[in-house]
């Protein structure tokens, strides 16, 4: 199993990068995108057989997210980072399950996607260095890199708040992040390939809709909300400032918002099926 010390994260650096915005409030507001409260669960070590049941009760409670198929360039990976971390997918030797995304609310994307615009690029590039650290980890399957990434940043932030509560995520929590991140890392590989004018009228609406959150009345915080949104405008001009590349890469990753806006990409076509009832 994959711990958070393999990355070698100073969590003091982490805590100094995003410590002035613990709450997120630099992203906070009333649209329905959080995946619901992060819940606790008992740090205590998690049995064979409470594994198991962990596993029944995930396929009876999950749901199946359906997301467009990718293009024929894009091929099928084994997002594990091993076969031994992964217990549920075993390559054949057991069914498949269909896995909630949000782990029943344990997980808020919207959460992690703004956590991912607050790291500075010297920070995301000691984690990618910490994920790729052999030409093989580079070599690998562009799904399985994008799982381990996102995996590694739900970790960084479920820990954070986990430590917020004087708690620590349970062996079987951490075992089913790599489940967890399966359907978001599809969706950002078959995004990077879309066609380029659909993508830009994403980042395009996911600018707008973040823009929107910083309109007020109140004088008092209109100096305050006129700065974040100048951080956002900076943010969405360096994303934009040159087509994004169709694979999943180190160059377009450092970019501050990239991460943020793939995920808020995720959430809206979440979302869609909803807004057409």
């Amino acid at each position: 199993m994959e711990s958070q010390s393999r990355l070698e994260f100073d969590d003091a650096q982490i805590d100094g990068a995003a410590g002035g915005f613990s709450s997120l409030d630099m992203y906070e507001d009333d649209q329905n995108y959080s995946n619901g409260p992060v819940t606790v669960k008992s740090d205590e070590d998690t049995s064979a057989a409470a594994r198991k049941q962990s596993r029944a009760q995930a396929k009876k409670q999950g749901f199946q997210i359906v997301v467009t198929p990718a293009a024929d360039k894009v091929k099928e990976a084994d997002v594990s980072e091993t076969e031994e971390e992964d217990p549920m997918d075993m390559r054949g030797k057991r069914e498949k399950v269909a896995v909630d995304s949000t782990m029943d609310g344990v997980i808020s994307w919207k959460k992690v996607a703004d956590f991912s615009a607050l790291l500075p690029k010297d920070v995301k590039l000691k984690l990618w260095k910490g994920v790729f650290k052999t030409q093989k980890d580079e070599e690998a399957p562009e799904l399985k890199q994008i799982s381990r990434v996102l995996r590694t940043f739900v970790m960084l932030h479920l820990t954070r708040e986990y430590k917020k509560q004087n708690k620590t995520m349970s062996t079987d929590l951490k075992q089913q992040l790599t489940g967890a991140v399966k359907e978001p890392s599809k969706f950002v590989q078959e995004f990077l390939k879309s066609d380029g004018q659909l993508v830009q009228q994403t980042l395009q609406g996911t600018y707008e809709k973040i823009c929107s959150r910083f309109e007020t009345d109140d004088e008092a915080k209109k100096a305050k909300y006129a700065k974040k949104k100048e951080t956002s405008r900076v943010n969405y001009e360096q994303l934009t400032g040159g087509a994004l590349q169709a694979n999943f890469n180190r160059e377009d990753f450092l970019k501050t918002a990239f991460l943020q806006y793939m995920l808020y990409a995720y959430l809206i076509k979440l979302d869609t099926p909803n807004r057409r009832k």
